[in-house]
């Protein structure tokens, strides 16, 4: 097994009530510290977007299971907030015993 070796923090998302159109209030939690194996290196992309080009930074975040998370919760690696897309894909239910966690996937646009 091995042992996770990063130490990035985690922002549960927690939707503070709803606005008058019915739409949940974004909101997130207090961070707390979460020990994870590794992230990818970025994948970057910039769409035009009418007369936008923003930057979409990916991230994969390969993480230990089980594992606080949720889709739109934030996580914070060096400095770097991302908003973490869909639930954690879990890798342990493979043909190979020992398969150590999972994959989140991060987003971050800007621009």
């Amino acid at each position: 097994m091995i042992p996770p070796r990063r130490t990035v923090l985690y922002c549960a998302y927690a939707p503070q009530g709803r606005d008058s159109h019915g739409t949940p209030i974004d909101a997130w939690g207090v961070s707390e510290q979460v020990s994870v194996y590794a992230w990818a290196p970025a994948a970057t992309s910039q769409p035009i977007i009418g007369n936008r080009r923003p930057v979409t930074i990916d991230v994969d975040l390969l993480v230990p299971l089980p594992i606080p998370n949720a889709p739109r919760s934030h996580w914070i690696l060096q400095g770097q907030t991302f908003e973490q897309v869909g639930e954690v894909e879990d890798f342990t239910t493979g043909p190979r015993p020992g398969s150590p966690g999972g994959r989140i996937k991060l987003r971050k646009v800007t621009g």
